[in-house]
């Protein structure tokens, strides 16, 4: 993932509202971890503020590459409280950096650095720490919804147990 995230460093553009069909050419921040993350098999939701509920919290002395990085910016997103507000997501690549997609572009930076006019609001893992499993779909199946994928592992392996 962190390969991939940096491959577009430097090449993808910003755009304030992004969708996920201008990948991997254009992004904004939410729609790039989502691409990333994506492409290791695991689905995401769309805005930041969602992202934030997912996954468990990391503290920060804790960071590890994969991570993700919540930071509050000029158009907050928030569920009940204003005060909770984020804008930003980014993706820990290293223990003081980030890979991010913002209207400078898509970037490898230094933590610190970036923290100095923003504040860091979140720290998620995603990632289990061991037994991830990925489903290669039939070239044949159409995927629109996280959904779709549930009704074709049922139609391949009917109603009986299996272990992913």
């Amino acid at each position: 993932m962190l390969a991939l995230a940096r491959e577009r460093t430097g090449k993808a553009a910003y755009k304030r509202d992004a969708k996920m069909c201008d990948a991997p050419h254009i992004f904004n921040c939410s729609t790039f971890v989502k691409w990333l993350y994506g492409a290791r098999g695991i689905w995401l939701p769309r805005y930041v503020v969602q992202q934030s509920e997912c996954g468990t919290a990391v503290a920060r002395n804790d960071i590890s590459p994969y991570d993700l990085l919540f930071f509050t910016g000029s158009a907050n997103q928030y569920r009940d409280n204003a005060a909770d507000g984020i804008s930003h997501v980014a993706m820990a690549s290293g223990k003081n950096t980030i890979i991010h997609t913002s209207s400078r572009g898509t970037l490898e930076e230094n933590l610190d650095e970036y923290l100095a006019n923003r504040e860091l609001k979140a720290i998620r893992r995603i990632l289990p720490s061991e037994n991830v499993r990925t489903l290669q779909i039939p070239t044949n199946a159409e995927v629109e919804q996280p959904d779709d994928i549930r009704w074709i592992v049922l139609k391949h392996f009917g109603t009986k147990r299996f272990e992913l």
